[in-house]
């Protein structure tokens, strides 16, 4: 909800479709299912009636998005996307995108719709207007960041010195500026089992962070990353599917400028939520901090 477009703007905000694809859709897959099975794989997630009702949800938000002013491309590449599903008989049924943008054409509604929340970006007419300004990334120093079995630990570092990277972080905060956390080409080899905690400048010498420290962002969830429909021999799937992610972190940046932090280029911290998977290598090719 609260990012301000549906699309990846590829240098800030992922976008509404992506944001949502992690969380909640891929959250409560990985949260329910197996490794194997039920809602935790791809093609025995429809199996499980849990997933119907996860679904209506996930429309339910997508509704309230539309409905708090987001918009949906409007293109031709966009609109003319045709899905072949099944009827109730087995047979294949075609159905457009352009058909189902809108749930009081197609006769429903809900009840109840989701507002946005505290830090929400704003929303722009189009894109045209639209620029990000990168203050921080993960990677000029470190290249893909491999995530293991316990925290990764990830420093950021500014393209033109930490003295001006300081000074223009504080100015857009200042002019309130929307903030982003992006995570870009995060990618899989099988499902791991496990979601990652993204930490934002934890603090020093604090126990491991967790969903209720300061420095939480937002959970990294990798459910249907892997690509299967081309492969046919023994094993994981031979290739993945990167995904990005990003964070809207307005009132986080502004709370910790005001406590005197991220002077310098922070550190990430990203913390395992289980036991991982043996053989998935999660790995995230860029970190970064931006503002629109």
């Amino acid at each position: 909800m609260m990012s301000s477009v549906y699309a990846d703007t590829l240098d800030g905000d992922a976008g509404f479709c992506a944001n949502l694809d992690n969380a909640p859709h891929s959250a409560v897959h990985i949260d329910v299912g197996t490794r194997e099975k039920g809602m935790g794989a791809v093609s025995w997630a429809a199996n499980d009636p849990i997933f119907w009702l996860h679904h209506c949800n996930i429309d339910r938000i997508w509704a309230s998005w539309n409905r708090a002013g987001g918009r949906n491309p409007s293109d031709e590449a966009y609109l003319g996307q045709v899905f072949t599903l099944v009827d109730e008989t087995g047979k294949p049924l075609p159905i457009g995108v352009a058909d189902v943008l809108d749930t009081a054409a197609l006769g429903y509604g809900y009840d109840r719709y989701l507002d946005r929340p505290s830090g929400s970006a704003p929303f722009f007419p189009g894109l045209s207007g639209l620029r990000f300004t990168q203050h921080a990334a993960s990677y000029e120093l470190s290249g893909t960041v491999t995530l293991g079995g316990g925290p990764t630990t990830v420093r950021l570092t500014a393209d033109r010195g930490n003295g001006h990277y300081f000074r223009r972080l504080r100015s857009a905060s200042a002019a309130g500026r929307p903030f982003y956390l992006r995570v870009a080409g995060v990618r899989i080899t099988r499902q791991p089992g496990v979601s990652y905690e993204v930490h934002l400048d934890p603090a020093p010498l604090a126990a491991l962070p967790d969903r209720s420290s300061r420095s939480y962002v937002g959970t990294i969830n990798v459910f249907g990353a892997v690509i299967r429909g081309t492969h046919t021999g023994p094993g994981s799937a031979p290739h993945t599917h990167p995904r990005n992610y990003s964070f809207a972190i307005t009132d986080l940046v502004r709370d910790l400028l005001q406590a005197g932090r991220l002077r310098q280029p922070p550190t990430m911290v990203l913390v395992p939520t289980g036991r991982l998977r043996p053989g998935a290598a999660p790995a995230v090719d860029n970190i970064s901090l931006a503002s629109s």
